[in-house]
């Protein structure tokens, strides 16, 4: 039974009684729900999702439960419930068949009674545990014997310390350390668990220095470094992290330089830098970027910007993409199509913004970007917002162009025109059908 965003604050009572229910979703929904009857019940997903707060306590909300829980024996999912009820949590440890969990709300001195709970759930295969807010001290310490099945691990709090228990799940596939700002290396206590494959940090760290070393990570697929606010310098010693395939960094402010050793990995596919410095974004640019021969093999590079824009220049990603292709109508725009579809096998940049009028524009143009699987290379697209002033000040120093200008005004040369930012245009049916060219500044390279 679904009543995911239902518009009610309230649900029929004789619901309680179907005994033979198996799913109940109250996702996105306000209802307080009695469930005690529900013996049969597997499946219970009861949170609200609030799409405009990312990496924040209130992203997911728990939906408020009664007291009952324990009298479901048959529960294998039950996301997201509130710990503020000391007895409601008691209750989880009655739910042997349990195998995933996702609490919310949790207090630091409700941390120990958690753990006594959560230790007798012998089946749990995915264990998600939250704290009131990202300042909220999670107190984890207590739990003696690690869970023998379990896979996934996120925690949403502050961690003084990194629970011991954590190194001994050597089922682990998946580990997540929101807000938890740990003093120590966080990767050195987990870097021998033998199936880890991904790893999510955000504001999970606060020192200064990475160092990924000791062969360790051997499965690894997933490493997201995320906010990471006094780094300045991560290293990653050859034949770590083989099978390394996303490597996601930033914010990072300090960070001035490309991490260490990643040139070394040599299963990298996607690699994603968040709101970087400036220096650190050019220097991995293809033409001229010191340091672009480290990530020349890796096929997708992306740099997110939000906020105050890099170098000026609104929201966008910036990339290295693998195989590009144009679908475009005939007629409608050849030009810029026929550029961008021309294929090298060397690295290239690509620039998409999120600004309305340009992907409006692209639309009624009818281009469509198509990646595909091979090992070629889009042709250059970059937007210059100073791109006007740069052809301004180099047509002033070019004499020929010079004369050319006093022609114009004339009205002798009518192929060109000099407009009102006194700057010479070749005028042709393309630059009027399409403005938004010059008024972007975007420029398409040919390989």
């Amino acid at each position: 039974m679904d009543f995911e965003g239902a518009p009610i604050d309230s649900i029929p009572k004789e619901v309680g009684n179907l005994f033979h229910l198996r799913y109940l979703s109250l996702r996105d929904t306000k209802i307080p729900v009695e469930i005690s009857g529900l013996h049969k019940l597997r499946y219970l997903a009861a949170y609200t999702e609030n799409y405009h707060t990312e990496f924040s306590s209130d992203f997911r909300q728990a939906v408020k439960i009664h007291n009952g829980i324990q009298f479901l024996q048959s529960l294998e999912k039950l996301f997201n419930i509130e710990a503020k009820n000391i007895a409601l949590t008691e209750e989880l440890g009655s739910l042997g068949q349990l195998r995933k969990l996702e609490i919310s709300k949790l207090k630091r001195e409700n941390g120990m009674a958690l753990c006594t709970v959560v230790e007798k759930l012998s089946h749990l295969r995915s264990l998600d545990i939250n704290a009131t807010n990202e300042e909220e001290v999670l107190e984890l310490q207590s739990m003696s014997s690690p869970l023998p099945l379990l896979n996934t691990l996120l925690l949403f709090g502050r961690l003084e310390k990194l629970p011991e228990w954590i190194a001994k799940l050597k089922s682990v596939v998946g580990v997540g350390f929101h807000w938890s700002r740990l003093m120590d290396d966080p990767l050195k206590v987990i870097q021998a668990l033998p199936n880890l494959m991904e790893i999510r940090l955000y504001d999970g760290y606060k020192g200064e220095q990475l160092h990924i070393e000791g062969g360790g990570f051997q499965k690894l697929k997933l490493l997201g470094l995320r906010n990471l606010r006094r780094l300045n310098r991560l290293i990653i010693d050859k034949g770590d992290l083989p099978l390394l395939v996303k490597l996601r960094i930033g914010p990072c402010p300090q960070l001035k330089e490309m991490p260490s050793g990643i040139q070394n990995l040599k299963s990298l596919k996607f690699l994603d830098f968040y709101e970087m410095l400036t220096e650190l974004v050019l220097s991995l640019q293809p033409d001229e970027g010191l340091d672009f021969w480290k990530v020349k093999h890796v096929p997708f590079v992306v740099f997110w910007q939000c906020g105050i824009p890099w170098n000026a220049r609104p929201p966008f990603l910036l990339g290295h993409y693998n195989d590009c292709s144009i679908n475009y109508h005939l007629g409608k725009a050849n030009m810029v199509a026929d550029a961008l579809s021309r294929k090298s096998s060397s690295f290239s940049t690509a620039l998409l913004t999120s600004q309305k009028e340009i992907i409006e524009d692209l639309e009624r143009m009818g281009i469509e970007i198509v990646m595909g699987d091979s090992q070629a290379f889009m042709a250059s697209l970059t937007i210059q917002p100073t791109l006007v002033e740069k052809i301004k000040s180099s047509q002033v120093d070019d004499a020929q162009l010079v004369k050319i200008m006093e022609e114009v005004q004339k009205g002798k040369i009518p192929e060109f025109n000099v407009s009102n930012d006194g700057v010479l245009r070749y005028c042709t049916d393309v630059a009027s059908a399409f403005p938004w060219v010059v008024t972007y500044g975007f420029v398409m390279t040919p390989p």
